[in-house]
């Protein structure tokens, strides 16, 4: 980037290496320290002048200058060569004679390549001279070169590639004692290597010729050549970029220094107009101008110039000191019908005609605080104007304009106007008005489009009766928007106009105002004679009144999705001959002294909005939000804040459902044991719930064991209801809980020879209504409520009863029951006969040998030799063969006949045995218990444990028991042996020769023949052996 310079300060701040001068003089920046420097700007004469401070002029001969110069701001003139005979020359000085390390730079535009072109160069080679030095050239092949020698004879040259003609090209080439560097426009394109320093000779400086190369003439440059220099440094990168950049930057500062040294604003060194006008006038369209920080006192007039006047912010302040510096005035053009026709306006930085392309003014800050009269030849002062011409003002302050007496006099901070018939676009944005008599931003004319967004609008207060003031005014078919701002304080005194935060007057139709805060003003908008403008989303608060709509029959306007609270005055007003369609709808309408009032004859739309409670607006509604007047339908309005989603449903639509319970059945649900729904949306009963307008549909949930019946009272049967804006409407439903029954059922069985039936049992249910019957079925009967209920019976013995087994309900153990409600339960008992146990068999059970006693199973042997094993409880009869009968513990009746009969049994049993006549032999080595008789055979009784009766009969028999168990044995007229156990036992010996032995126990032993023998044995025993030669031992009685 360059930088541009006023020559305005005297004196050389050498320590600085900045050198300063007194011509009003642009000139191009440059690093610090340059050893020469020949701009070539000065139009006219044959003195090059050194720029450097050094004073080393060059003599021109036969250039001329060529009208322009290289294209970099401030450059205004170069030097033409014919390519015949001129050249530039400067004398040999110590500042050129340079040796160690140099930077040798220019500008060069070629015409041909005929001959070499030079820069600039100390060297001399013809006539074989050998007095080189350094020499930046350009070859008849095209190709820009730099020389270095260090003999003087000896050379190194860094080549880059062919330029072309009639082009600008920066050449510069660098020597640091080691490396030659040769860069074009800024870019290093060649380096060699070479050692040493550079040769000193006694040659004069050349610009445009050479002598150098052979012969014995001098090389003349065809072309043209501008800002050459020369430094006794390296120049870095950076200061490389600085004098190749063809820039278009003019500067400005205010401290009056210029020289080389930094581009930046800093204060110090900066070489730069002190004017911003003088750099104004010198930029040429597309330029910018950068005003630097610092008060300037001036007016800035931009003049068919599309340019951008750039500041740094707050810091760069445009600041007249006085009225009769704004010199310049603007008149407004005219448009048929419009205010401000060919009005005069002073303003402080005045752009115009500009055109569509516009001028950019940014980051500066505009202070009228010292313009206190009315410029001469003015009707009105402004900060800002912007006369036919668009463009952008940004990051902008103007205050304190509202200065000036009288008090009359209108002030603006910033003035747009376009009425010449090219459209022009202005935004204005993130920029400042502050303390302004009239209108903080104001847009007229019908070839204007202003965006105003994002600013910052603080009007003067309370003024008047002079000046009405206006945060924003667009007016005379002026369109566009005014989006998110804050405008504050504009107030007016008088009692005919109010001032207003945005006014559209005579405005384009369609202008957006949005997304602004405003307060602390009287009207914050006001819609004039202005068609399909569009309000919305704005914060309107603390101010007189809301919105405005009056006058030339401003018609379908839109105000929507604002808040507009806690204005003093009015929410919104319509007066004055507003015209038809306009309308206010989702506006949050809100702590305002009244909410909307419609002074007009015609009718406006205020409805859907939000009022500040449910109920809907006050005044002629019939709410207690904020008040509507007449003429102004309000109804549907918002029933929530939302503006956004809320729904327009107010007055209230509500629908309440009643839910009855009749529990006669046991039952115990209440009301809000059922649930309800609106829509499919929870609803309690009794409780109004507040819907919309339209058709809805009143449901439950069902709650088992209770019976619904059909919706009533608003709804049909279906629970359908159909309701209209502000209708209150019941539904009514009635849910009975629905009887239970319980039923008891009776089952005999009759498998073991019971006898009994089931009306011999009488079953109960014990319980909220219980009961009791006889018989296979007992039902539950009429008025039977749910509950637990305790099942029981009573009957016959001899029976055995199942647990009680029931369908339905809920059975928490085997003689409970838990009915529901509508539960139909079946509960079922059993009872089956208990089978009798058959008695142990009687002593003469044989006596009727084919009647088996009770309990018995009859097996009735053959008449041939039968062999069989038998169960318990059988009764076997044999018939005359030699049987064998094999038992295995249990109860048994053995019957047999003559024959030689062998009974055995393996296990306890009780048992009666009647062997008959034969030879019998009955073994038993358990415990028997019962009655054995055998008849006229030799009879071998062997037995285990157990109490029996045993007669032997009268063959000669051998009965032995042991272990324990009384024994009463009777034996017959044979000759008996007779062994027993440890029981007290009863023994009466036959007629026979017997011998008793007798066991452990108290034993009575009689032996009836005439030669017993008998033996007591252990205990107390008592021995009769009645007559005969008898042995009796062991017997104590």
């Amino acid at each position: 980037m360059k930088k541009v310079f006023s020559i305005g300060f005297t004196g050389a701040l050498i320590a600085l290496g900045v050198f300063v001068f007194t011509a009003h003089l642009a000139i191009a920046a440059h690093p610090a320290g340059p050893a020469g420097y020949w701009a070539l700007d000065e139009g006219a004469g044959t003195v090059a002048t050194d720029s450097s401070g050094h004073s080393n002029d060059g003599a021109i001969n036969g250039a001329v200058y060529a009208g322009s110069g290289a294209p970099v701001p401030g450059s205004a003139d170069a030097l033409s060569f014919d390519g015949v005979d001129d050249y530039v020359q400067v004398s040999d000085n110590a500042e050129l004679d340079i040796s160690t390390a140099i930077t040798v730079a220019g500008w060069i535009r070629l015409d041909s390549f005929t001959q070499q072109a030079t820069v600039a160069g100390k060297w001399r080679d013809i006539s074989a001279a050998n007095e080189r030095g350094y020499l930046l050239v350009v070859a008849t092949d095209g190709t820009p070169r730099f020389y270095i020698s260090t003999t003087g004879a000896d050379f190194a040259v860094a080549t880059g590639a062919a330029l072309s003609i009639g082009v600008w090209h920066h050449l510069l080439g660098t020597y640091d004692g080691t490396t030659v560097n040769l860069y074009v426009d800024g870019t290093l394109v060649a380096s060699t290597l070479q050692v040493g320093a550079i040769f000193l000779n006694d040659e004069p400086l050349l610009i445009g010729a050479n002598d150098g190369f052979g012969g014995s003439s001098r090389k003349f440059t065809d072309g043209t050549i501008d800002e050459v220099q020369i430094y006794n440094r390296v120049l870095t990168s950076d200061e490389i970029e600085i004098l190749s950049n063809a820039g278009d930057t003019l500067f400005v500062d205010d401290d009056g220094q210029i020289g080389f040294g930094s581009i930046d604003c800093d204060g110090v060194g900066v070489g730069a107009y002190t004017v911003i006008q003088d750099a104004v006038d010198a930029a040429s369209s597309g330029d910018t101008v950068q005003v630097c920080p610092g008060i300037y006192d001036e007016q800035v007039v931009i003049d068919a110039k599309n340019i951008t006047l750039q500041g740094a912010g707050d810091t760069t302040i445009v600041k007249p000191t006085s009225a009769s510096v704004l010199t310049s005035l603007y008149t407004t053009g005219t448009q048929a019908g419009a205010f401000f026709n060919g009005i005069v306006i002073a303003s402080i930085i005045d752009v115009r005609n500009a055109g569509a392309a516009g001028v950019t003014v940014r980051d500066i800050k505009v202070d009228g605080e010292l313009i206190t009269s009315l410029p001469a030849g003015a009707g009105h002062v402004s900060g800002l104007t912007f006369g036919e011409t668009g463009g952008l003002v940004d990051n902008v302050t103007v205050e304190d304009t509202n200065q000036v007496s009288p008090t009359t006099v209108r002030t603006y901070a910033m003035w747009f106007d376009a009425v010449g018939g090219t459209s022009v676009s202005v935004d204005v944005t993130d920029s400042t008005a502050r303390l302004y008599g009239r209108n903080g931003i104001n847009a007229r004319g019908a070839s204007i489009t202003i965006d105003i967004d994002n600013n910052t609008i603080i009007g003067p207060g309370m003024v008047g009766p002079d000046q009405v003031p206006n945060g924003v005014l667009l007016i005379a078919e002026a369109g566009g928007t005014v989006t998110d701002n804050t405008i504050s304080e504009n107030h007016y005194t008088g009692a005919t106009f109010l001032g207003s935060g945005v006014l559209l007057f005579q405005a384009r139709d369609g202008i957006v105002v949005s997304g602004n805060e405003i307060f602390d003003t009287d009207d914050a908008v006001i819609i004039n004679a202005t068609d399909l403008a569009s309000v919305e989303n704005n914060d309107l608060h603390n101010n007189v009144k809301g919105v405005r709509i009056e006058a030339g029959s401003a018609g379908s306007n839109t105000v929507t999705k604002n808040l507009i609270t806690d204005n003093t005055f009015v929410g919104i007003e319509v007066s004055d001959t507003a015209g038809a369609a306009n309308v206010a709808l989702r506006n949050a309408i809100t702590g305002n002294a009244t909410g909307v009032s419609n002074l007009n004859v015609s009718s406006f739309d205020a409805t859907c909005n939000w009022w500040g409670d449910v109920s809907g607006p006050s005044g002629d509604g019939p709410g207690t939000g904020d008040s509507v007047s007449a003429n102004a339908p309000f109804q549907p309005w918002l029933t929530t804040s939302d503006l956004v989603n809320g729904p327009c449903d107010g007055p209230l639509t509500t629908l309440t459902l009643v839910k009855t319970v009749v529990n006669d059945n046991g039952g115990t649900a209440t009301t809000t044991d059922f649930a309800l729904f609106i829509d499919g949306f929870p609803a309690a009963s009794g409780v109004a719930s507040t819907t919309s307008p339209g058709s809805h549909t009143a449901s439950e949930t069902p709650q088992g064991g209770y019976t619904p019946s059909a919706w009533g009272g608003d709804c049909a049967a279906d629970g359908t209801i159909t309701l209209a804006l502000g209708e209150n409407k019941t539904c009514t439903i009635t849910n009975d809980d629905n009887e239970p029954s319980l039923t008891l059922q009776k089952i005999v069985v009759n498998d073991d020879g019971g006898t009994a039936t089931t009306s011999d049992w009488t079953v109960t249910a014990t319980g909220p209504t219980g009961f009791s019957g006889s018989g296979p079925i007992v039902p539950s009967g009429a008025s039977f409520d749910a509950g637990s209920y305790d099942l029981s019976e009573a009957g016959p013995a001899g029976y055995t009863a199942s647990d009680w087994v029931c369908v339905g309900g809920n059975q928490t153990d085997g003689d409970t029951i838990v009915i529901g409600l509508g539960e139909n339960v079946l509960c079922t008992i059993t009872n089956d006969d208990i089978a009798v146990a058959p008695l142990p068999p009687p002593a003469n059970a044989c006596a009727i040998p084919l009647v088996a006693p009770f309990g018995y199973t009859l097996i009735n042997g053959s008449s041939g030799n039968d062999n069989l094993a038998i169960a318990s409880f059988t009764m076997f009869v044999g018939n005359g063969g030699n049987d064998k009968v094999r038992a295995f513990g249990g109860n048994y009746i053995i019957c047999t006949g003559s024959g030689k009969d062998i009974i055995t049994l393996s296990g306890a049993s009780i048992v009666t045995i009647d062997a008959g006549s034969g030879d019998n032999t009955i073994a038993a080595p358990v415990n028997i218990v019962g009655f054995i008789t055998t008849g006229s055979g030799k009879d071998k009784i062997a037995l285990g444990s157990g109490e029996r009766t045993i007669n032997a009969g009268d063959g000669n028999n051998i009965v032995t028991t042991t272990g324990s168990g009384d024994q009463t044995i009777t034996t017959g007229s044979g000759n008996d042996k007779i062994t027993t156990g440890s029981g007290n036992d009863t023994i009466s010996a036959g007629s026979g020769k017997n011998v008793v032995v007798s066991g452990g126990g108290n034993d009575d032993v009689t032996g009836l023949g005439d030669k017993d023998i008998i033996n007591g044995g252990p205990g107390i025993d008592t021995c009769d052996a009645d007559g005969g030669t008898n042995i009796v031992v062991n017997c104590e009685l």
